[in-house]
């Protein structure tokens, strides 16, 4: 289970492992992950022969009362639910002795719970991610990235460098499908992507949106600022009749 910035979800590890070499992959791996989680995360799982093996190596614990776990044959999941009268019951009664074993059992109870895993991102755009590695374990072949149509306003951006952070370079296409970062009658898909790379290197974000064509929507300076005043920062790109390509990107709302 995971905490991602206070909002609870829970999900398979096999899940999670889905698009293989991932950060999450990584992550998750069975080794790995094995390594990550204490030995006390399996206790109720224990058979008597290990409660009498852990009673045995505890400081606090003495022998005789390894020697009546193993005598009761009391498993691990027996051992979490064990009270002061059922340890009565299999034959420790000193009250030192009790107290000793009591505080090692919630020693244990403590360390045998599942802490959610804390995520430190948005958690709309993790939990989107979830719903599409569930979405691929379901349908398998019928499986198809989301678009950045398919987000809400708002957090497109956020979305994208998720996704880049837990699938890194061509990997992100398994969950989002970008499609083309621009939307233009002028400039190649070449020129396309040296412009995308440079909004990229200056942190200016991944969702663009077209505002204004002069072909469509008017060739006037009046006709642009009606499109384009207050929209944030804007990238024009410009042909003039001798077909020469220029313009700018301004990091500033028109206005």
């Amino acid at each position: 289970s995971f905490d991602v910035r206070g909002t609870l979800m829970t999900v398979k590890r096999s899940t999670l492992r889905i698009f293989k070499d991932s950060q999450l992959d990584r992550q998750f791996d069975d080794a790995i992950w094995s390594e990550q989680q204490t030995d006390t995360l399996s206790v109720k799982q224990w058979s008597y022969e290990q409660v009498t093996d852990w009673a045995k190596h505890h400081d606090e614990i003495s022998d005789e009362v390894a020697d009546l776990f193993e005598e009761n044959e009391v498993t691990g999941l027996e051992l979490l639910a064990f009270g002061r009268e059922d340890l009565k019951e299999i034959g420790i009664s000193r009250p030192g002795t009790l107290a000793l074993v009591i505080k090692a059992i919630k020693g244990l109870q403590t360390k045998s719970q599942c802490h959610p895993i804390f995520i430190d991102h948005d958690p709309y755009c993790f939990g989107k991610i979830l719903d599409q590695l569930r979405l691929k374990v379901m349908s398998k072949d019928g499986y198809e990235p989301l678009l950045l149509s398919d987000i809400k306003e708002g957090k497109q951006d956020t979305f994208a460098n998720t996704v880049d952070y837990y699938f890194p370079g061509e990997l992100a296409d398994l969950i989002l499908k970008k499609g083309p970062p621009l939307d233009s009658s002028i400039l190649s898909q070449d020129q396309v992507g040296h412009i995308q790379r440079w909004l990229d290197e200056d942190s200016c974000g991944f969702v663009t949106k077209l505002l204004y064509r002069a072909s469509c929507d008017g060739w006037q300076a009046s006709n642009f600022h009606s499109k384009c005043d207050n929209q944030g920062p804007t990238l024009t790109v410009i042909r003039s009749t001798g077909g020469y390509i220029f313009g700018g990107f301004c990091d500033t709302a028109w206005s």
